[in-house]
């Protein structure tokens, strides 16, 4: 009797070792194959005719930009940022700042960036307008329409679902591939940019190592942001393909969306006034110039925006229109945040449910 009791013993314990080894082969192969089709996933995209348009689409304006900066530009800036290390020559020998010359660089590289104040755009650079407004937007919809809907079009999400890896998992490969690629070309933008304006402009005034420390973090916010921006545009587009069938749908359905939240909302802050404001919290662009306004500038944006008040009065109008882009930074970047987070996990919910029925 004795004796039978330990052999089922141990074959309950047999039993159960078993299935924790099954289940751990199975965690193990889900691993293995989500990390094979992650790869794959990116050697599409480098392949990819969308992919490469992106890219393409992303380095245009810093090329243009860099060209400006080349033929007009760069005697300016280095004669302002000049003017200002002179008047501060003295206190810089004193080792005590050289602020004057790295404010100066700073603005006018955010300027030549595209976040500009005040009423001066003789070197307005279009930049981040195209990164962070309709330009962009399009292009990211037409890349992630299809990630869900197209495969379901094409009877493909099929035969994904069928391999040992969840749904979720799919999409999240899928977005991970993407926001990896965009990550990337976003920092080699606005790095490249940076770095040329930063080593031609300090260089010259052998300010390099303390003009570049006071200011990396321009292209740090710039690309973080931007690609916060990305990310937002694409989660969101992502549920949209989860929840069609035909990916050119999706991408009309969630350009629609997308465009209205960003037009729709500042017609209606210029219009109404302060009762539509907390609708900018909705807009993607207006909620990234915000943060830009707040991170790159600093209290630079800050001090013009009183001296506009003082010169101008709080009716003018285009002190109206720039005040209804301040947002207040910690809730713009929460809001931002959820924007990724929130369309995604709604997108991997929706296709888990979809697939298994």
């Amino acid at each position: 009797m004795q004796q039978d009791k330990t052999k089922l013993k141990m074959s309950t314990s047999e039993v159960q070792l078993n299935t924790v080894n099954k289940d751990n082969n199975e965690r193990i192969s889900r691993l293995k194959q989500s990390y094979t089709l992650f790869i794959q996933e990116i050697k599409n995209a480098i392949t990819s005719k969308m992919y490469i348009v992106f890219a393409l689409i992303l380095l245009l304006p810093m090329v243009i930009t860099l060209i400006s900066f080349a033929l007009s530009q760069y005697p300016r800036y280095l004669n302002e940022v000049n003017i200002q290390y002179f008047l501060n020559g003295p206190y810089y020998l004193l080792r005590f700042s050289t602020d004057g010359a790295i404010n100066t660089f700073r603005g006018l590289f955010s300027s030549a960036m595209g976040i500009s104040i005040g009423f001066s755009f003789d070197d307005f650079g279009f930049a981040t307008i195209f990164y962070l407004n309709i330009p962009m937007i399009a292009v990211v919809t037409v890349i992630v329409c299809g990630m869900i809907a197209g495969d379901r079009e094409k009877g493909t999400l099929a035969i994904y679902a069928s391999k040992p890896i969840y749904r979720t998992q799919l999409v999240l490969i899928r977005y991970l591939a993407f926001a990896l690629i965009s990550f990337l070309l976003t920092a080699l933008v606005y790095f490249c940019m940076y770095f040329v304006y930063a080593f031609s402009i300090f260089g010259a005034i052998d300010l390099i190592i303390p003009g570049i420390v006071e200011t990396i973090d321009i292209p740090i916010n710039l690309t973080i942001v931007t690609w916060f921006f990305i990310l937002a545009t694409g989660s969101i587009s992502i549920l949209i393909s989860s929840l069609l069938n035909r990916a050119v749908l999706a991408g009309v359905v969630s350009l629609i969306i997308l465009m209205v939240l960003s037009i729709l909302t500042n017609i209606l802050i210029f219009v109404v006034g302060a009762v539509a404001e907390p609708l900018k919290y909705i807009n993607l662009p207006s909620i990234t110039r915000g943060l830009l306004y707040e991170y790159l500038l600093g209290y630079i944006f800050w001090d013009t925006i009183f001296n506009m008040v003082i010169d101008f009065g709080y009716q003018s109008v285009f002190l109206s229109m720039l005040v209804g882009q301040i947002i207040d930074a910690r809730l713009g970047l929460t809001v931002l945040i959820i924007l990724m987070i929130l369309p995604l996990i709604a997108a991997c919910l929706i296709t888990e449910r979809r697939e298994i029925h």
